[in-house]
């Protein structure tokens, strides 16, 4: 009952105030047609006037009777109430009301139908793939030195994101980041994961922006520093935990970013190693980092 009121409140609020003024005719009718019995009643009562008085023995006459305290008052007219102009004024007045509530309710379904629209037409992007690209050797590794000019990352991490939506995806932009946690651990409770994601990084300043139309996909890949962790994570002796932001902007110029977490258990058969983590994971409006 209560959704369909929502829904359909502008007939409900027209539906009130008819009701309204129907009462106010009612109420008026009614009390015309008490103050029309109230005269008449006082008028019968006030001509009891005369009584027959003898003055002599051989003639009458018709004597009105003397007031005894004070003098009956002159009845006044009945009151009728409203008049034409009055019930036209509240007519009139009552008309504009509706005319501004279905106003009102035309362009509140309006923008309801745009906001629909967009929901149902607008870019959505997120993760398709998670994955490693290592090319060191365990035995020979060394940690990249990133003091050195011109540094060549030789592992990475691989996120492939696609546009699941109907229209094009403009500025698309990963930010990816590693947590290495206890095996099969959580986070702690404060983990602050913008921080770490959107914190200063050697290489925070290089970011590829990508177009995706429907159904596109693009393949982004994250530099990684130290893969020790990596080979650590493969014996199970500590848990990876991927996680980042992908931001990008809808046809409608609206910024999204999407939180995306994943535990990876490299002792699963491919396909199933990335695991979804039990939070940090879904969209929101939070803007692009500048």
């Amino acid at each position: 009952m209560w959704s369909w009121i929502r829904s359909n409140w502008q007939r409900v609020a027209i539906g009130i105030i008819l009701a309204l003024l129907l009462l106010l005719v009612a109420r008026d009718l009614f009390q015309n047609e008490g103050s029309n019995r109230c005269c008449y009643a006082s008028g019968q009562q006030h001509h009891a006037v005369v009584s027959l008085s003898v003055q002599h023995a051989d003639s009458l006459q018709y004597q009105a009777n003397e007031p005894t305290e004070e003098e009956p008052t002159r009845p006044t007219a009945p009151d009728v109430g409203w008049g034409a102009d009055d019930w036209i004024a509240a007519f009139t007045f009552a008309l504009t009301i509706a005319t501004l509530a279905l106003f009102g309710a035309n362009i509140y379904e309006i923008e309801t139908g745009k906001r629909q629209s967009r929901q149902e037409l607008r870019a959505y992007v997120g993760i398709d793939l998670l994955g490693f690209e290592i090319t060191s050797d365990e035995a020979s590794y060394k940690t990249i030195d990133l003091t050195v000019p011109g540094t060549i990352y030789p592992d990475f991490i691989v996120t492939k994101v696609r546009n699941f939506g109907k229209t094009p995806a403009k500025n698309v932009c990963v930010l990816c980041s590693v947590a290495i946690v206890p095996l099969l651990a959580a986070l702690p409770k404060d983990f602050d994961f913008d921080a770490q994601v959107l914190g200063p990084r050697p290489n925070a300043n290089v970011r590829s922006h990508a177009y995706l139309q429907e159904r596109q996909a693009e393949t982004i890949k994250s530099a990684i520093t130290d893969t020790t962790h990596i080979w650590a994570a493969r014996r199970r002796e500590l848990t990876l935990i991927i996680y980042g932001r992908i931001f990008y902007e809808d046809a409608f110029d609206q910024k999204w970013s999407t939180k995306f977490c994943y535990e990876w258990e490299p002792w699963h058969p491919p396909g199933e190693r990335f695991v979804p983590y039990v939070v940090f994971n879904g969209e929101d409006r939070t803007p692009e980092p500048t």
